[in-house]
């Protein structure tokens, strides 16, 4: 088999497109790791504690290039959630805070997370297609290490409110203000990954990860989002 990573033949392992460490964590706080595939793929829930692997893709030289990335990525927004600052409005978190977030790591996180799911032949990331000149770019910048401008694959984060939320549907593309943006699920947060050569809209310029390492990261009521209801859909027609 070829690698998509070093392109040689080569063999091959499970590799994980959404870290298996995430659904670890689902499993030590006695939660089933539930994905429900949305309209994009088809209806119906399914457990998969240990996550969607895809053993066509990498050979382990190359899925290890991921390793530090998605190790930071679990240990930022999952490990060290209770340490992220709240934000108040009228005695009400609205959104948390991270001060000091490593810029290179958890931008090469979910670009990383963005190229697997595009590469990958899974059915749970048939919604994630980027183009030739997309998929090379992300390539690049994991391969160099470069995390690229603050406007490359950009992204923004939320987090619901609940943690039945941890149900993970499948990605998807999505646009906020005409501008292109794949959405992911993770562990109770929502991701939204850029893919556009526009820069990230106004509105959510103060959400997008900076230079110097500020993240702000929204918070969404579970029980009044589209994806609960679309969960409930899916759960009753099971």
């Amino acid at each position: 088999m070829i690698c998509r990573g070093c392109n040689k033949k080569t063999k091959l392992i499970k590799a994980h497109i959404i870290p298996r460490s995430f659904f670890k964590g689902l499993n030590s706080r006695e939660l089933s790791a539930k994905f429900a595939m949305n309209k994009v793929s088809g209806p119906y829930v399914k457990k998969s504690p240990m996550g969607v692997y895809d053993k066509n893709i990498l050979c382990a030289k190359c899925e290890r290039r991921f390793q530090q990335y998605d190790n930071y990525a679990h240990d930022l927004l999952i490990n060290k959630a209770h340490s992220h600052v709240e934000v108040k409005q009228f005695d009400k978190t609205v959104s948390y805070f991270l001060p000091s977030v490593n810029y290179q790591w958890l931008k090469l996180f979910f670009i990383s997370v963005l190229w697997r799911a595009s590469v990958s032949g899974q059915s749970f990331y048939s919604g994630v297609y980027l183009s030739q000149d997309e998929e090379g770019l992300a390539k690049k910048l994991i391969w160099s290490e470069n995390p690229g401008t603050v406007d490359e694959f950009s992204f923004i984060l939320s987090k619901f409110d609940s943690e039945e939320g941890c149900c993970i549907l499948d990605p998807h593309k999505d646009k906020l203000y005409g501008v292109n943006y794949y959405r992911f699920y993770l562990y109770g947060y929502i991701a939204y990954i850029k893919v556009d050569s526009r820069p990230t809209p106004g509105a959510f310029q103060h959400l997008t990860l900076t230079l110097d390492g500020q993240l702000n990261i929204t918070i969404r009521k579970f029980h009044n989002s589209s994806e609960y209801s679309l969960l409930q859909l899916l759960l009753f027609s099971q």
